[in-house]
């Protein structure tokens, strides 16, 4: 179980010889930590112990690194890598077709190999039925070709007549070509000439065919066409299809296209409430593209290969033709009809795809295009030190503000097209890190002189902040810094870095003129020298004290990105970064960088355990003392001290070799564990003196566990069996339970100690009765070995944990399990929380998770730098104790960011809430129709507010705070009392659904939206609607009353938001700028500004009194954006996403938002209490969370904490 490295099989093959020979190199070399060979090799940690892990063959350049590192030879490694990687090729597959593309595109024939988009093809096939005209946007890589060609066309049946085109560079042309009987110029002159030729391709067709007319890749209209009458022309041809009765037009663009669109008036009209966004593909979706054609072809795909592919693919822009292409490589690799991890692992995966992909595009240019490729991808790179090197974006201008824009035009198309990188009209990325990491070309540049990189980009820094403040002379170069630049070769540079060198110089020249004058007249006299001297003395210390600043700025920045880079990886050593940046110079980026470096250290201590693994952990029933045990073979008993632990431990010797599953008795007066020497040791808790030795087991222990009578003790070997011990008598035979088909590896007793659980290496999980020697129920469904088992405090759950890359929970009594998945490795130990909400997980991809019980995904907790072997709960449920590879145990708050209240009583998913003006109160309300009242103050129980008949989707409280209202899907809205002496009073006129109701700021007056399309605006004491007006059928989806209460804001599917006067319902203002839904709106809180949030996972700030003026754009959610809400000083803007974040913004817009990603369920709705300190957040696992943000507090707090 516990190990330094994974255990690697001599007799494995090849692969495996050659991973245990560079193990012995290191060793050899005095084995130098991966962190130590890192430094040397200038590769990542990962990178190089993936080399001698035994699972991949490692590239040329990372095995020579690794050799170099550890004093080998390299010529003879060469040659041994060569005839390895000669000896592992795939041999080509003779008359099979692959059941993967790899990088080709997917065509209407292959259909049955189209998988992950099914909900999304039978939306679009609806749509077309009843609409003429249908745009699909989508960023570069998430599958909007494969989606038309494989998936909309073969769904529109044989009866419909298909054409298939992309425009290029003359798309009349190409819309001639396909229609029988028209001329291009014909066309061009006419657009309705186009029409005969829809209906002659209709002639003999049944009377429901339509022609459906898919135009691909629509932005080649705007860059390939260069002929803007051509362009018009077409534009018009394609809506004119669509006006014919049985004409259907489909588009498909890139979603950074979307404005160009918008510059055509008849496209906008086609375009409204005519557009799918296609996002993101979700876990479910991805596990059916990695899973779904190799079934299809009969062969058996491994779980862990699918949840590996899906984790290298998760959230990773363009990602999907190259899972593809790592896929039709795992197939190549297959053995015995089933496609394999390590196959998987064999082809390189998603980072050898991008590799290969890489290596190829770059081979196919020319020399000079080469140059152009290089300096793209350098520019896209973020360097740390050593190694752990990063995307960056850049703006489109950065990269074409040069001598060879055109050309480097080209190569960025190229370089997009082939999935490389990702672009919009804001920022140009690199499509996936692995591909920094992973393509030896790259690593090469970035290795050859990082020092002349790292200056380029500080002079791109420089460059850029000269834009920023108007060519600045304050900004420019000036000393070390501007001669280095002297003499270097300046090809590579942009137009705007080469001006700004220019006028660095230039400045230099007026500046040493300037001396010159004044050395002149300093000679005038002895009186005026000494002046001169003086205001020369001045000067100079102003030029360096701006020299300083200068380099402050840089190293600043410079420190931000190792931050963010290092977050995921090392979190102590991330805030360490961030604290260094704003030392350095404090201003709103670092301020942003160390408040987010504070929220993501999870983790309250690190307690070194004094040997090189931390095997296992345990929290004594009074939570005062964890258990620990070791590859040494000690158990430690220690004493906790607020988050910590006091002093030194107590050690209880006797195992021979690792100790693995402490376990305190229920009173806390024995602690048992189990050694791989085959022996059960009980020590005394207190005097920590040997009370028992029991043996029996054949071969090693693996785990032991009290009952909750603290007499029996069970223990589970690799024997296969799993024993019952009476502690009250060690030497009395156990109770012995056989059944599992190989060995048994864990053990758990259910709370009532009627039952035990036992997880084995044949993938099941048995549950026994633990008086005799009876099976009750075998669990199946993992595809490897169950590492670890746990009942849930009811005993009418357990939760397994697997080397299949899964945790599941069960229902005793019989049901499908819910799986939990995410884990990016084996799954090597579970635990439930007391409360049975949440189910934590340890796994060897350094991970610590916390999961919801009921499903959805988990929050990672980063930190351990080795395999994590053990997790456990405190008895209250409020921290949880991590034991890993790495030798420490970490203690973690599991319940998320800010001491959080966690309010339970919904049952199903809470949809809204609002604190009244005291901040004593929260009312919610969800799915199951009922509105409820929070005390936060005295903690009463919650007031259930019952009366909606169906599902509550809106609530808001009055200024007063005596009254809330509340809209429901069963068209009413209900203002209550929360005194509770007097009945609700009901409102209704809504014909539909009513989405949301909101109190006027004098509390006199209410509005609602609906779904019938109207808001309609209440006297709050009740009656019939004041007035109404009809806004449109999908616009009013949320509303928001300005402060002074005389607009009103709506937002809807029409991708408006729209201001009206709250009197007379007249429209003031309408905002365009969303691409999609836009799903809610909010005023600051002096009415100056109004942000929304939309599907196109923005949120927007725009400014009332000028709306003309371009709206502020806020990014970072993967996904919609739900809502959006201002803190009461107006300083914040926080918004919930379909991401499962809430992510906070300087309301300026200034720096990176703040991510809060630990839910471990959605994020529904937020809003902030009056004070501003704390946020209440709703869920679909029906809770709703009040906590403190404890990092939007002042700057001067923040520094305290992250010293703390």
């Amino acid at each position: 179980m516990g190990r330094p490295e994974r255990e690697i099989d001599p007799g494995g093959g090849p692969l495996a010889r050659f991973a245990l020979d560079l193990r012995e190199l290191r060793v050899s070399a005095g084995r130098p930590s991966y962190r130590e060979l890192a430094r040397r090799a200038r590769f990542s940690v990962t990178a190089l112990s993936e080399a001698a892990g035994g699972e991949v063959l490692p590239t040329l350049p990372v095995t020579l690194a690794y050799v170099a590192a550890c004093g080998g030879d390299r010529a003879v490694w060469e040659q041994r890598w060569r005839e390895l990687a000669a000896e592992l090729a795939p041999a080509p597959a003779v008359d099979e077709e692959a059941p993967y593309l790899g990088l080709s595109a997917f065509e209407a024939r292959d259909a049955e190999r189209f998988f992950g988009r099914e909900r999304l093809v039978a939306e679009l096939r609806e749509r077309i039925d009843g609409t003429p005209f249908l745009a699909v946007f989508a960023p570069s890589g998430a599958g909007k070709s494969s989606l038309l060609r494989a998936g909309l066309i073969p769904a529109a049946g044989a009866d419909w007549v298909t054409v298939l085109l992309t425009p290029g560079k003359a798309p009349v042309e190409e819309l001639a070509a396909r229609l029988p009987g028209v001329e291009p110029d014909v066309l061009r002159a006419d657009p309705s000439a186009v029409l005969p030729a829809v209906r002659r391709a209709l002639s003999g067709r049944p009377d429901g065919a339509r022609l459906l007319l898919v135009v691909d890749q629509f932005e080649e209209v705007f860059t390939l066409c260069p002929d803007e009458p051509e362009r018009v022309a077409f534009v018009d041809l394609v809506t004119a299809v669509a006006t014919e009765p049985g004409g259907r037009v489909v588009i498909g663009a890139r979603a950074d296209f979307y404005a160009r669109c918008a510059a055509y008036p008849v496209l906008v009209d086609a375009l409204r409430d005519r557009q799918v966004l296609v996002g993101p593909m979700g876990d479910d979706d991805l596990r059916r593209v990695v899973a779904g054609p190799g079934r299809r072809a009969g062969l058996k795909v491994e779980a862990a290969l699918v949840e590996a592919a899906v984790a290298d693919a998760r959230g990773q822009a363009g990602s999907l033709p190259l899972l593809s292409h790592a896929l039709l490589e795992t197939w190549r690799r297959r053995k015995a009809g089933a496609l394999t991890l390590a196959g998987y692992l064999a082809g390189g995966g998603v980072t050898g795809a991008i590799a290969q992909t890489a290596e190829r595009v770059y081979g196919g240019f020319d020399a000079p295009r080469r140059r152009l490729a290089r300096g793209v991808f350098l520019r896209l790179t973020a360097f740390g030190e050593g190694t752990e090197d990063t995307r960056r974006h850049a703006t489109p201008g950065e990269l074409l503000d040069g001598p060879d824009g055109a050309a480097l035009e080209a190569v960025l198309a190229e370089l997009t097209e082939a999935r490389l990188i990702t672009r919009d009209e804001q920022r140009v990325t690199v499509a996936h890190e692995a591909l920094i990491r992973g393509w030896p070309r790259l690593r090469g540049w970035l290795a050859e002189d990082r020092e002349a990189l790292r200056a380029h980009r500080r002079l791109t820094d420089a460059a850029l902040e000269w834009e920023r403040q108007g060519h600045e002379d304050g900004t420019l170069y000036r000393g070390a810094r501007l001669a280095a630049w002297d003499g270097r070769d300046e090809a590579g540079l942009n137009h705007t870095e080469r001006a700004f060198l220019a006028a660095s110089r230039r400045q230099l020249a007026r500046e040493r003129s300037a001396a010159r004058r004044r050395t002149r007249l300093a000679l005038a006299g002895l009186t005026v020298a000494v002046a001169v001297v003086s205001l020369l003395a001045a000067i100079g210390f102003a030029q360096a004290r701006r020299a300083d600043a200068e380099r402050d700025l840089a190293v600043s920045r410079q420190l931000v990105a190792e931050a963010r880079s290092e977050a995921r990886l090392d979190p102590a050593r991330s805030l360490d970064l961030a604290r260094r940046a704003y030392a350095l110079r404090p201003s709103a980026e670092t301020g942003m960088a160390l408040r987010q470096a504070v929220a993501d250290r999870r983790a309250r201590a690190t307690v070194p355990v004094g040997s090189e693994l931390a095997i296992g952990v345990a929290f004594s029933l009074d939570g005062r003392r964890l258990a620990t045990s070791g590859g040494d073979g000690l158990v430690r008993i220690w004493d906790r001290a607020g988050d910590g632990v006091a002093g030194a431990p107590a050690d209880l010797r006797g195992f021979r070799d690792q100790a693995w599953t402490p376990s305190f008795s229920p009173d806390g007066s024995r602690l048992a564990a189990a050694g791989v020497d085959g022996t059960i040791r009980i020590w005394d808790a207190r005097d920590r003196t040997p009370l028992a030795v029991l043996t029996g087991h054949s071969g090693q222990v693996r785990a032991v566990a009290f009952a909750p009578d603290g007499r029996r003790l069970a223990s589970t070997g690799e024997d296969g069996t799993v024993r019952v011990w009476d502690t009250a008598r060690p030497a009395a035979p156990p109770l012995v339970l056989r059944g599992h088909d190989g060995a048994a590896l864990a053990v758990a007793f259910a709370l009532d100690g009627r039952r035990v659980a036992s997880g084995g290496g044949d993938g099941t999980v048995r549950i026994w009765d633990a008086a005799r020697p009876r099976q009750l129920a075998v669990l199946r469904g993992h595809d490897h070995a169950v590492k670890s088992v746990a009942f849930t405090a009811d005993g009418g759950r357990v939760a397994s944990a697997s080397d299949d890359g899964t945790a599941r929970v069960w229902p005793t009594g019989g049901g499908a399990p819910v799986v939990l998945r995410g884990h990016q490795g084996t799954v090597e130990t579970v635990a439930v929380s007391p409360d049975g909400h949440w189910v934590a997980t340890g796994s060897d991809d350094r991970t610590v998770r916390v999961w919801n019980s009921a499903g959805g995904t988990g929050v990672a907790l980063h930190g351990h730098q080795g395999t994590v072997w053990a997790v456990a709960f405190s008895p209250d449920g409020t921290r949880l104790a991590s034991g890993a590879g790495d030798g420490t145990v970490r203690i973690w708050d599991p319940r998320g960011l800010g001491d959080p209240l966690v309010l339970r009583g919904h049952e199903g998913a809470v949809w809204a809430a609002a604190v009244d003006p005291a901040g004593t109160r929260v009312v919610s309300g969800g799915a199951d129709g009922v509105v409820r009242v929070w005390d936060l103050a005295g903690g009463r129980p919650a007031v259930p507010l019952a009366g909606h008949t169906q599902e509550v989707l809106g609530v808001a409280v009055s200024p007063d705070g005596r009254r809330a209202a509340s809209a429901s899907r069963d068209t009413t809205v209900r203002i209550w009392d929360l005194a509770g002496g007097a009945p609700p009073v009901v409102l209704r006129g809504h014909t539909d659904v009513a989405w949301l109701a909101v109190f006027s700021p004098d509390g006199r007056r209410l509005a609602s939206a609906g779904k019938d399309g109207t808001v309609r605006i209440w006297d709050a004491a009740g009656g019939p609607a004041l007035r109404s007006w009809r806004v449109d059928a999908e616009q009013p989806r949320y509303l928001a009353y300005s402060p002074d209460g005389r607009a009103v804001a709506t937002a809807g599917m029409d991708g408006t938001v729209r201001i009206w006067d709250a009197d007379s319902g007249a429209e003031q203002v309408v905002l365009r700028g969303h691409t999609g839904l836009v799903w809610a709106v909010a005023f600051s809180p002096d009415g100056r500004h109004l942000a929304s949030s939309g599907s196109d996972g923005t949120v927007r700030i725009w400014s009332t009194r000028s709306p003309g003026a371009a709206p502020l754009v806020l990014r970072g959610h993967q996904g919609f954006v739900w809502h959006v809400a201002y803190s009461p000083d107006g300083r914040w803007v926080a918004g919930t996403g379909q991401d499962g974040t809430l992510r906070i913004w300087p309301a300026g817009g200034e720096g990176e938002p703040l991510t809060f990603p630990g839910f471990a369920a959605s994020v529904e709705q937020v809003a902030f209490t009056p004070d501003g300190e704390r946020l209440v957040t709703t869920h679909d696992d029906g809770t709703v969370r009040v906590w403190r943000c404890d990092v939007c507090a002042p700057i001067e707090r923040v520094t305290a904490l992250a010293a703390g």
